[in-house]
C-alpha cells in the first residue's frame, strides 16, 4: 500500500515538475510572450465566462465577474520590480499586478497604514476614509500588497460591494520546479547509486597464510 502511494506521489511530482519546466521554457523562448497583454487563463469555479480564454476574448472588456471564480495562467511579467515568469492565480477577469488605478474621491486619506520593508520583503496595508469613484457611499477600500522572494500578492478589498474585491497571487515558476523536482531527483540518484554498486565487482577477501 505504501509503495503504491509513493509511486503515485512520484508520478505526480514528475508530471508537475515537467509541466512547470515546459511552462518556463515556453515563456522564455516564445517571442513577445505575454508582456502584459498576450496571455491566456484557465478558469475554475462559478463563472459565466469560457473555461479557457485569452486577452483577445470578451474577458478583457470587463474586469469583474463577481469574484467567485478562480482563474490561473502562466505569464511573463515585464513590470519593473516584479518582472519574471509566474504562475498567476486571480479571482476576477484580469490579474491585478500593481497596474490598477483606484479613483478615490477628494478629501480622502488612508488610515490604519502598515508598511514593512526589510530582509527582501515588502508589505503594505491601508484603508481609505471615503469611497472610491463609482461605488456606494458607505463602501470602503482596503489595499494590501506583499512582495518578496518571487511571490507577489495584491488585494483591493471592498467592505460593501464585495463582489468587486480583487486579488491576485503570483508565484515564480522556479518554486514548483524546485519543489516538485526534489523527490524525482532523490529517487533517480538512489537508482543510479544502486546500479553503480551492482556493477562494481566485489573484492575477494585475502586468505591468510
Amino acid at each position: 500500500m505504501k509503495n503504491n502511494i509513493f509511486k503515485v506521489y512520484l508520478a505526480t511530482s514528475v508530471f508537475l515538475f515537467c509541466a512547470a519546466l515546459i511552462s518556463l521554457g515556453y515563456l522564455c523562448f516564445r517571442p513577445n510572450a505575454n508582456q502584459g497583454f498576450d496571455w491566456f487563463a484557465v478558469s475554475l469555479g462559478h463563472s459565466s465566462n469560457p473555461l479557457i480564454s485569452t486577452n483577445l476574448s470578451d474577458r478583457g472588456t470587463y474586469v469583474f465577474d463577481g469574484g467567485r471564480s478562480c482563474h490561473f495562467t502562466i505569464e511573463k511579467n515585464c513590470t519593473r520590480d516584479i518582472g519574471g515568469n509566474y504562475l498567476t492565480v486571480f479571482n476576477q477577469n484580469l490579474p491585478y499586478e500593481r497596474n490598477a488605478m483606484v479613483a478615490i474621491l477628494e478629501n480622502s486619506a488612508m488610515t490604519n497604514k502598515t508598511f514593512h520593508r526589510g530582509l527582501g520583503i515588502e508589505f503594505g496595508h491601508g484603508e481609505y476614509t471615503s469611497r472610491a469613484f463609482g461605488y456606494v457611499a458607505n463602501d470602503r477600500i482596503h489595499l494590501t500588497s506583499f512582495d518578496g522572494y518571487g511571490i507577489h500578492y495584491y488585494v483591493i478589498a471592498h467592505t460593501i460591494e464585495r463582489d468587486k474585491t480583487w486579488w491576485t497571487l503570483m508565484i515564480s515558476l522556479w518554486y514548483p520546479i524546485v519543489f516538485f523536482g526534489i523527490l524525482p531527483s532523490v529517487f533517480l540518484a538512489k537508482k543510479l547509486r544502486g546500479r553503480k554498486l551492482a556493477l562494481t565487482p566485489k573484492k575477494e577477501p585475502h586468505e591468510r597464510p
